[in-house]
């Protein structure tokens, strides 16, 4: 059976509609998503309401998605988190968009066809903001080892690499890429045990356009206008 992983989305409602549109078609069983619906793009009522429509859809909490509930009774911290990470922290706190963040967990152990799996957005050891890149050491420790496959998040790098037998997974950034690989998710094979990426064509000027609109920070307008080129 196939499933589709992506993370961090950021606000990215044309990455994440086209993803949907592109795995629409493919026998898909769910969908894993590890975290960050908050930060840089200015749409996560969209996010959070395509994703609420999602059928099995697994899902954990991002630091961004974290930050956002920590930010509700603080309005310092409110401030200084849309400085820094754009206009997405002003989202109105309904009772639908705080309900759902509520309900994700900060990690989820499944059995997909056999298969025991692991997903949290950050690392093992630390569910929200742990970091492991592609050249990151990872000890080969019961921690990991009792998986079949780690999925993570967080560093919006692809990865696909080992820790003894175990798989570890990353399907890179959905919303904001930073590696040069594209608007990307994963479809993981539980048979093949064969994970495959894929991108997203987005049209980054309709993007750019809709922050320029928006008046959002013109440093996100830099960053996306350089780092969401293919192979750059």
């Amino acid at each position: 059976m196939r499933y589709v992983i992506f993370s961090d989305i950021h606000g990215n409602k044309m990455a994440l509609d086209g993803m949907l549109s592109q795995t629409k078609g493919i026998d898909v069983a769910g969908y894993i998503f590890c975290g960050d619906i908050f930060g840089y793009l200015p749409h996560p009522q969209e996010v959070i309401e395509r994703l609420d429509d999602i059928s099995g859809l697994y899902a954990v909490r991002g630091n961004h998605d974290a930050q956002y509930l920590d930010s509700l009774d603080d309005l310092g911290k409110r401030d200084r988190y849309v400085d820094r990470y754009g206009m997405s922290y002003l989202l109105n706190p309904s009772e639908s968009v705080v309900g759902f963040i509520y309900s994700l967990p900060d990690m989820l152990e499944l059995c997909l066809d056999g298969l025991k799996v692991a997903v949290a957005h950050g690392d093992l050891t630390d569910h929200l903001n742990g970091r492991i890149y592609p050249d990151t050491r990872i000890d080969a420790t019961d921690l990991y080892t009792g998986y079949d496959i780690v999925i993570l998040g967080h560093t919006h790098y692809q990865m696909m690499r080992y820790v003894g037998d175990t798989i570890v997974l990353n399907p890179g950034s959905l919303g904001q890429p930073r590696d040069h690989k594209g608007f990307s998710y994963c479809i993981l094979d539980t048979e093949s045990v064969d994970p495959s990426f894929h991108t997203v064509g987005l049209d980054t000027g309709a993007l750019i356009a809709d922050l320029m609109e928006r008046e959002e920070d013109g440093r996100l307008v830099a960053y996306i206008r350089k780092r969401s080129e293919v192979g750059m």
